[in-house]
This record gives C-alpha cells, structure tokens and sequence, in this order.
C-alpha cells in the first residue's frame, strides 16, 4: 500500500506560506539562502583588472597580455574587460599611466620645498632606487612598448618636463650655473641614474649602496660645474658651447 502523504502543516502549510508572502515575509526555507556579495565598485574592479595585467606582463612579457587573458586572471568576464578598456592598447596605457602616477605620487612631500639641494637629491634618488627595485621591471616593459607609450605620451612629457624643471631651478639656485647648462646637466644626470639599474636588478650593488654612491657622485660634479661655470662670465661661457 502507498505511503500516504500527510498534508502540510505549521510553517509549510500553503496558507501560512500565502500569509508570509503577502505580509512582505520569505517562506521558510528561503530566509538561509546565501547573501549575494556585494558588488565591488568601478574603481576597485578597475584595478583588480590592471593587478592582474600588471602579473601577466611580469610573467609572459607585454605579448601575453591580451583581454582575454586578463579576463582569466582577474575572473571576470570578457566583455567587463573592454567596458573598462575598449581595447588592448588602452589597458597597457592605463597600467603604465598607473605606475607614473605611483612615482608622482612616491615624489610628492618628500621634502620641504625649503631642503637643501644635497638633501633633496639624497632623498629623491633613494625614492627613485626603490622604485627600481621594487617596480622598475614592469615600468620598462610597458615604455618598450608603442601601443601602451603612445596612450600616454603627452602624460610622460609633461612630467618629464616638470621633474626637469624642478632640478634646473634648484641646480641654479644652489651653483649658480646658468640655465642651459643646468637643463643640459640635469638631462645627463637622469640618463646616468638609468645606469644604476643594471646593478641593482643583478644583486651586485644593493640599494643603500647605490643611492650613496649616485648621490656622491652626482653632487661632486655639479660642485666642479658650479666652480667652473658659475660667476660673471657663465652666462658668456655657456652661449659658446
């Protein structure tokens, strides 16, 4: 003989279940449903999608960065990949857009505006040397590269051109040396950091060491180029070079 079944009462009677949905209430045995996750912001999502781009270039070299590969990696799905970056070319220039704004922002209130130039320079090239070490492979990637340099372009000279001009008035505050050849010191001077890159990413000079060193040597010779072109005939001087 078939079981028969009893009909349902208490909390699952259909009328109690009726009355809960018309008073605004869930039936039981749906208030235990797992909470959706809050959805993460635009900006949050942004950056969980650069994170993992800025991963793939590290790993697999720019080549490897493709939407479709960051959409993997940052689990989401294709299409919210283009919604923030339309294309590939625009993500490689947000990232690399990201790691000047990283500098900038590891440059700002450093120092007093007031600080001697040996302070400032010690303080700056140590910040720039970490940066190195910590980042500086994923910068050089991304400056390799056309399509993510030419997002960014007009961002790159502009700062370029306000970190140079920086160094230039101060260069001629504290030595005295005219204006074209401070500039054309001071260009001289960021290439030469460039230099110290090698080093330090082969584990042959550490970063105290390296900032030490650049530090002395950068300002032992703009004390020679103060002494020799700072005065009344340094602005003659620098017009015949």
């Amino acid at each position: 003989m078939a079981k028969r079944i009893e009909p349902a009462t208490g909390e699952n009677d259909p009328a109690t279940r009726r009355r809960r949905i018309a008073e605004g209430q869930a039936p039981v045995g749906l208030t235990k449903r797992r909470k959706r996750a809050a959805r993460l912001s635009p900006d949050v999502r942004r950056n969980l999608i650069l994170d993992a781009a800025a991963n793939i270039v590290l790993a697999q070299g720019v080549s490897g960065c493709t939407p479709e590969a960051v959409a993997a990696a940052s689990h989401v799905s294709r299409p919210l990949v283009y919604k923030y970056f339309p294309t590939r070319d625009a993500l490689l220039g947000a990232l690399l857009q990201r790691e000047f704004d990283h500098i900038r922002g590891r440059s700002e209130n450093l120092v007093s505006p007031d600080a001697p130039t040996d302070v400032s320079r010690r303080v700056y090239i140590r910040r720039y040397l970490e940066y190195v070490m910590e980042r500086g492979a994923l910068m050089r990637a991304l400056v390799n590269d056309a399509g993510a340099l030419v997002q960014v372009k007009e961002t790159k000279r502009i700062q370029q051109a306000s970190i140079t001009q920086y160094w230039v008035e101060k260069t001629m505050e504290t030595y005295g040396v005219p204006k074209e050849l401070a500039r054309m010191g001071m260009i001289m001077t960021i290439k030469a950091m460039e230099g110290a890159e090698g080093s330090l990413k082969l584990g042959k000079v550490d970063v105290d060491t390296a900032a030490d060193f650049w530090t002395t040597f950068i300002l032992a010779g703009w004390q020679a180029a103060g002494a020799r072109f700072a005065g009344p005939q340094a602005e003659k001087r620098s017009s015949t070079i």
